[in-house]
């Protein structure tokens, strides 16, 4: 089964499925009856990764298709978002029209907005609409999301905007309209806004409606656990069904019953209130897992199966990772299996030793709390150090509450008093109290983002930690694991500098890194609706390293693509220096950038290139344009600067030869010209603009101009964040698509 697992993970960490063919490299070990078990395991775990994988991308909308607009006809599943701005929903296709290529064809599941309020979608209706599909791809920028990876086992085969609403049928009896319609029920009857929410999270498994303040209260209290339907919930109802199946069983075993039927009874009782709650609950990949490791655990239960805790664990693991092979990286996952094995653990450990179950249930706490650690510093970067104790409050009287909600929610429908007004009062104190315990200071430590080797070292001394020894001789464990806790600086030199160009889309983030000091050039795109692309694209990299402190701040100019996050990055960082050349920020409290000069930040030198400007000059002209120097490389960032400013500039001499030139504009042809590209003699240009954007930039002329004399081309579209480097008296690049390509990473 290792093997066999480690098969499936290998596959997860291709850049390629045609790597894969290299496992008939191995093929030579069959011969040896030694290695030939685990060649086969091996065999069989690639596999079935590489099938469920070529599967996935066979179905996928291809990167040329994009932006096409076709018909579609299917069921609206899931449950929709709606707001005043837009409505959000997955459609199940059963019909493409006017299309008989096979790209279109292969389509399975869609995730539309309709960006018009006026136009409502229910649950399990039949519409046909017209859409404008783009392909499953996403952004790519440093401790960011992989979304690519989210919509290939998610089976989304492509996005799209609804252009047109066509027509519906009647709304269809399904499992989505179901569960819409007691959404609906819930938020009539349940008045407090914060305990309909949380009761929709815990029995329909939607938490769509939370704000990121409520994530906020569950992350500080290590709590969001209780709120995503998982093991916990699902191994709780299950245990309610056996405990309902075993109290019928006492009345056969008094009328003296066929033994079958005693011993089968509490099993099925399980099996359907598991199975029930699981589809009440949208039957997520999550919800999917946590119902087959229950199941797997049930099934154990059978008399002829003689199966040990352990052994269901492993079996549960073969059969989702066979069924879900991406679930080997996926956090929830990881983090759900981790958390079975330690309670095992505990409980194989301390069976014997004769303390009570409160002793037990602290115990329980601290060995998830210490056993965590290496996952939760990888995947979230931050730890609550009130967990252990919320969480032994917490989890014993919230799974109470769910085992009782099957009786409450019977109570409820035939309009029992006072069900509603209990359930209510409940889970507001529920929620006060964890409000409460949020706002402790101390509730969590941001952790810095950890290397291989820390990682390493963390889990060897977190496995050993585990072990039943005594207490002193582990102190030196713990000592081992504070690593975590302490950042690995990868600071420039002095007179060196690293500079990130994000993927922001259509729109500009640069930031500026020398030994001690980070400026932030533009903050990338906000959005009409509300919003910005801050939390994840730039905000993601200052979360990683620890840094809540931007020195210098440079908003070239007040337009939406550069300026659009500046509310959300005062959320997340307070700034020494803001500086813009916009007149409506200078009246915020930023300083002109065209007053300034220049100065040098450890060795690397910075200089604004532009005069103050005229009063009839446009918003887009009133751009900083900000030179980065050392003595063997520059960056030139220009804004949105015309080629008017652009000639200013040559005809002034405040210019030169640079390494990276960030085209001005995005690349379109209102910059970017014959004369500036000869004057700053770049080694590359980059353009930042979003992929396949409606504007068309870069613009084939501005493309023309730089391919003309030999300048190399770079694009966030097609290579994710640029990483620039001016290190060891050497300019290099390279690019976040590069770093971290997987076989489902779009090129």
């Amino acid at each position: 089964m290792i093997v066999y697992s480690l098969g499936i993970l290998a596959v997860s960490q291709l850049p390629s499925l045609r790597w894969a063919l290299l496992l008939f490299a191995c093929l030579p070990l069959v011969y040896f009856p030694r290695f030939r078990r685990l060649f086969i395991a091996l065999a069989l775990g690639v596999a079935a990764a590489s099938i469920y994988g070529i599967w996935q991308l066979h179905h996928q909308l291809p990167d040329a298709y994009d932006r096409s607009l076709i018909e579609v006809t299917g069921r609206v599943i899931g449950l929709p978002k709606t707001t005043d701005q837009e409505a959000r929903f997955f459609l199940q296709l059963t019909e493409v029209q006017h299309f008989s290529s096979d790209p279109h064809q292969r389509l399975r599941r869609l995730s539309l907005v309709d960006y018009r309020p006026e136009t409502h979608y229910s649950a399990g209706e039949t519409v046909t609409l017209s859409v404008s599909l783009r392909a499953p791809r996403s952004l790519k920028n440093p401790y960011a999301a992989d979304l690519e990876a989210y919509y290939l086992y998610s089976g989304i085969d492509a996005r799209g905007v609804v252009q047109s609403f066509m027509r519906s049928e009647s709304q269809a009896f399904t499992l989505s309209a179901i569960r819409e319609a007691l959404k609906r029920t819930i938020y009539q009857q349940i008045q407090d806004e914060v305990s309909a929410k949380l009761l929709v999270a815990v029995v329909l498994g939607d938490r769509s409606d939370l704000r990121p303040e409520d994530w906020l209260v569950l992350q500080r209290t290590g709590t969001a656990h209780l709120l995503v339907v998982s093991g916990l919930h699902i191994g709780v109802v299950a245990a309610l069904g056996l405990l309902i199946g075993r109290m019928l069983t006492s009345v056969f075993i008094l009328i003296q019953s066929p033994s079958l039927l005693t011993r089968v009874l509490p099993l099925l009782f399980a099996f359907l209130l598991a199975i029930t709650y699981a589809c009440l609950a949208g039957l997520s990949l999550p919800v999917q897992r946590a119902l087959i490791m229950v199941c797997v655990f049930l099934i154990g239960e059978f008399r002829f199966l003689q199966l040990s805790a352990w052994q269901r664990l492993k079996w549960a693991l073969v059969i989702i990772i066979t069924l879900q092979p991406l679930a080997v990286i996926q956090a929830g996952a990881l983090l759900s299996f981790v958390a079975v094995a330690l309670l095992l653990w505990v409980s194989d450990s301390w069976k014997s030793s004769g303390t009570s179950n409160l002793v037990m249930l602290a115990r329980v706490q601290g060995y998830i709390f210490i056993g965590m650690l290496p996952l939760v510093a990888v995947f979230f970067q931050q730890i609550s150090l009130i967990a252990p104790i919320v969480n032994f409050v917490a989890v014993p009287i919230f799974s109470l509450f769910i085992m009782l909600l099957p009786f409450l929610i019977v109570l409820q429908s035939v309009e029992v008093p006072f069900v509603s007004d209990s359930v209510q009062l409940f889970l507001s104190g529920f929620w006060w109290c964890l409000d409460l315990a949020s706002s402790v200071d101390f509730a969590t430590v941001i952790l810095p983002v950890a290397t291989e080797g820390v990682i390493a070292l963390a889990v060897a001394a977190v496995g050993l930690c585990l072990l039943p020894m005594p207490v002193v001789w582990k102190l030196p464990l713990v000592m081992m694991a504070i690593v975590l806790f302490f950042p690995d600086p990868k600071r420039p030199e002095q007179g060196e500098f690293r500079a990130v160009v994000f993927d922001v889309g259509q729109g500009l983030s640069v930031l500026v890194q020398t030994h001690s000091h980070q400026l932030l050039f533009d903050t990338g795109p906000g959005f009409f609706s509300g919003g910005s692309a801050w939390s994840y694209t730039v905000s993601p990299w200052f979360k990683a390293n620890t840094i809540d402190h931007l020195q210098h701040l440079v908003i070239s100019h007040n337009d939406l693509d550069h300026s659009g996050a500046l509310e959300d990055l005062f959320t997340d960082l307070n700034v020494s220096i803001k500086e813009s050349g916009s007149p409506y920020l200078q009246a915020q409290g930023f300083d002109s950038c065209h007053s300034r000069r220049s100065w040098s930040y450890d060795g690397v030198d910075f200089r604004y290139l532009t005069r103050e400007p005229n009063d009839e000059w446009s918003e887009n002209d009133r751009s900083c344009v900000l030179e980065v120097r050392t003595q063997h490389c520059s960056l030139l960032l220009t804004g949105d600067v015309s080629k008017r400013v652009e000639y200013d500039l040559v005809r002034r001499s405040e210019v030169a030869p640079v390494t990276w030139l960030v085209a001005g504009h995005h690349g379109s042809d209102t910059s970017s010209s014959d004369v500036f590209i000869e004057r700053t003699q770049p080694r590359a240009v980059i353009y930042t603009a979003g992929f396949n954007n409606r504007y068309g930039h870069p613009a084939p002329a501005v493309r023309s101009r730089f391919q003309r004399v030999s300048i190399q081309e770079l694009n966030t579209a097609w290579s994710g964040a640029l990483h620039l480097y001016s290190e060891r008296g050497e300019c290099h690049q390279d690019s976040e698509r590069q770093r971290k390509r997987r076989y489902w990473t779009r090129h």
